[in-house]
């Protein structure tokens, strides 16, 4: 093999590739990239067997030829040298990697062990890649990190007439964000684990704008971008059926503007208790809303808001972990929270976007 590739592009896929080759498995070669010299191109694939990527670049292939070579090697002498181009030859003992200003000559595994990445076949459906991207983004944090109810630990990808649904949960909190397509969609509910949703959302980002073209089958799914090329297993289970546990009617309301309630929680944090616990104290009557601490090791504190306040009055304790996460997926200046009382869960939202609705459960402590 001898290939000549832009070092910009070559770098930030190796990379995002770096990520998911299997670090912890037995086969050497999962902890490799393979790089294929084709004619005028270099295809760059990695996969740790639960998730899968594969780059095609523009190259100058002077040699065709296949190699595996160790992730953490490459992308680190890649990410640190300087130039404009990268030139890639095997040798004898290994593949001479050269820039402008050094050269190194990495170590080659045996690449006919590498596995092929599979082409989905099943119901195929064109996305914007933005919109896919977005979707994902804006409730995976909410998604449980164990694996014990699989479907908790994934993200839940269902259309719903023009809508594309996005949503998760660990079943303390809830996130979905509903994205307009313009078109009716036929896809089946997808359900992506959530330790492979980061690095599609990365992906689909660093690939741009444009289509993505989404294939599923009973137990993946394939992501195609131009010429990067994403497999991820899916989860085989039904995910909550979610809708039965948000609050139709809601007896207290309040609207915010997110940055005063994003700084009161950040002084509630260092004051919260081990339960990580703070406490909404809400009088419409009296006009006032704090957000309260008590029982922590370093004491306790109470932050007075301005607010529009309506409904019933209530008193009622929350992860303030789980309340700060749910900013990031709102865009709007002031949020609405909507309690229907004591035990009852709170629902956020944008105050002027009705696409993206979280709910978290009460604390009982």
């Amino acid at each position: 093999m001898h290939v000549i590739v832009n070092r910009q592009q070559i770098s930030q896929y190796t990379q995002a590739l770096e990520r998911v080759t299997g670090k912890q498995l037995n086969l050497d070669v999962l902890r490799c990239i393979l790089l294929e010299a084709r004619r005028e191109t270099l295809v760059l694939r990695a996969t740790n067997l639960d998730i899968g990527i594969e780059v095609i670049i523009q190259a100058e292939t002077k040699k065709e030829g296949t190699v595996a070579v160790p992730a953490p090697t490459l992308s680190g002498f890649l990410e640190n040298t300087a130039g404009d181009t990268i030139e890639l030859s095997q040798k004898e003992g290994g593949l001479l990697v050269s820039s402008k200003t050094a050269r190194a000559t990495l170590t080659i595994l045996s690449h006919e062990d590498f596995p092929i990445l599979p082409r989905t076949k099943g119901v195929t459906v064109s996305i914007s890649q933005e919109k896919l991207a977005s979707g994902l983004r804006a409730v995976w944090y909410a998604a449980a990190t164990s694996t014990m109810k699989p479907e908790l630990s994934s993200i839940s990808v269902a259309s719903d007439g023009d809508l594309l649904v996005f949503a998760a949960t660990d079943s303390f909190r809830l996130a979905e964000k509903r994205v307009q397509l313009g078109t009716n969609l036929d896809l089946p509910t997808l359900l992506i684990p959530v330790k492979n949703t980061g690095e599609i959302i990365r992906t689909l980002e660093q690939a741009g704008g444009g289509e993505a073209s989404v294939t599923a089958s009973d137990n993946q799914v394939s992501i195609v971008c131009g010429d990067v090329h994403i497999t991820s297993r899916l989860v085989d289970g039904t995910f909550p059926d979610y809708k039965q546990i948000v609050p139709k009617e809601h007896a207290t309301e309040v609207t915010v503007l997110k940055q005063d309630l994003v700084q009161a929680l950040k002084v509630s944090s260092v004051f919260v208790n081990k339960f990580n616990q703070v406490t909404f104290s809400i009088h419409p009557k009296q006009k006032t809303f704090s957000v309260d601490t008590a029982g922590g090791d370093t004491g306790e504190s109470s932050v007075a808001l301005d607010a529009a306040l309506s409904g019933e009055p209530v008193q009622i304790g929350f992860n303030q972990k789980y309340i700060t996460d749910s900013f990031q997926s709102i865009g709007d200046d002031s949020v609405t929270l909507k309690l229907s009382g004591p035990g009852k869960p709170m629902v956020i939202r944008g105050t002027g976007d009705a696409t993206f609705t979280y709910l978290t459960m009460p604390m009982s402590r």
